[in-house]
């Protein structure tokens, strides 16, 4: 970097641009940086060499940095980077949350689709019914409870009186005698 040229700029100038050259500026200062070096010759020149070394930055591997660099990210972050195992989740929370453009225009999505679910909402169709209608509706209701109550009925007599007692029962009392018979009064 050209370190003449830095001294012309206070710090926060050559922060904004640094912060917008590596990606982790915000939407308005991003606009800020774009407005100053379309101005002013040294500082776009200072804005493309900080891109390049963001380029290269973020092309590296994890495995091409030292050690020493990775643990120092890991105590400063707070983050373990040796982990493998990526969530479809954690990539899209890094992704909005590392680029403000993506997480302006997601709240504006979601503000949008909000927004336009209130407005463009259809009202409710009533049904009107005529009291004929509805009195038909009661009729063919209890017509057809008073159906599955025959059928309830007709279905309990039948196993009551002909399934239970000589289907079901009778095999039973025939198992307890055969039980009986096989082990007599004294035998066990």
């Amino acid at each position: 970097m050209k370190t003449n040229s830095n001294n012309k700029f206070n710090q926060e100038t050559i922060d904004l641009i640094i912060n917008s050259a590596y990606g982790s500026a915000g939407l308005i200062n991003k606009i800020k940086v774009w407005f100053l070096i379309r101005k002013n010759v040294e500082l776009k020149n200072l804005y493309n060499d900080y891109k390049r070394t963001a380029k290269s930055v973020h092309s590296l591997d994890k495995d091409e940095m030292p050690d020493y660099v990775l643990q120092k990210l890991e105590s400063k972050t707070g983050i373990e980077l040796n982990t493998n195992e990526t969530s479809f989740i954690s990539d899209l929370t890094s992704l909005i949350f590392a680029k403000p453009q993506l997480a302006f225009i997601a709240t504006a999505v979601i503000i949008g689709v909000l927004l336009s679910s209130v407005l463009f909402k259809e009202s409710q169709i009533e049904n009107n019914y005529s009291p004929l209608e509805i009195e038909l509706a009661n009729k063919q209701t209890r017509e057809a409870l008073a159906i599955v109550s025959r059928i309830f009925s007709s279905t309990q007599t039948k196993l009551t009186e002909e399934i239970i007692p000589n289907n079901v029962a009778k095999p039973i009392n025939e198992s307890f005698d055969y039980v009986n018979n096989l082990f007599k009064k004294g035998d066990i």
